[in-house]
């Protein structure tokens, strides 16, 4: 069976006209994707990114940090409040709407009281238990530290709060950790 569309908008461009259309699996993403933030107690997320935070099995936890579902149980991923909180940050810079700002502060204090401080280094670690990835250990990604850097410097440029400018200077600290220690 072919998949239902439904025509959601019409637009012209230069001299033909288009429709842009969406079909039944879209729609109930975006519907889900809408319920889950409401769930939160957030605002709602890019609806264009709907079909990934589906994939993801996104669900935010009691302190409103992104998990994924893993066997039916919502566990917390490290990089998943990357994703929220830029996608956060981006809805605020298209619209002006502080409660985009705020919830990104939101998930970001969150990300950060599960960070651990150690050393003068803030870390997320992945923990084996969690069965995110393949990796038998406990370790800390530097990919998942370099966009916490990137996301906390633009919190604290937006709000000017320096718990985010001190975040992200611990984060910074953390790309320096060898392989052996993380």
């Amino acid at each position: 069976a072919l998949p239902l569309l439904l025509v959601v908008s019409l637009g012209s461009c230069a001299s033909s006209r288009f429709a842009v259309v969406k079909t039944d699996t879209e729609l109930a993403q975006q519907e889900w994707l809408l319920q889950t933030t409401e769930l939160a107690g957030l605002p709602p997320l890019p609806q264009r990114r709907a079909a990934i935070y589906d994939y993801y099995k996104l669900g935010f936890l009691h302190d409103k940090y992104p998990g994924k579902y893993v066997s039916g149980t919502l566990v917390p991923h490290p990089i998943y409040g990357v994703y929220v909180i830029h996608d956060y940050i981006t809805r605020f810079r298209e619209t002006g709407n502080t409660s985009n700002l705020h919830a990104a502060m939101t998930v970001a204090d969150a990300a950060i009281s599960r960070m651990i401080l150690d050393n003068e280094m803030l870390l997320f670690f992945y923990e084996p238990d969690w069965h995110l990835t393949s990796t038998p250990h406990r370790y800390v990604s530097g990919l998942t530290q370099s966009y916490y850097l990137d996301q906390f410097s633009s919190l604290a440029q937006f709000t000017g709060e320096h718990r985010f400018t001190e975040a992200a200077e611990l984060v910074l600290q953390s790309l320096d950790t060898t392989v052996e220690k993380g």
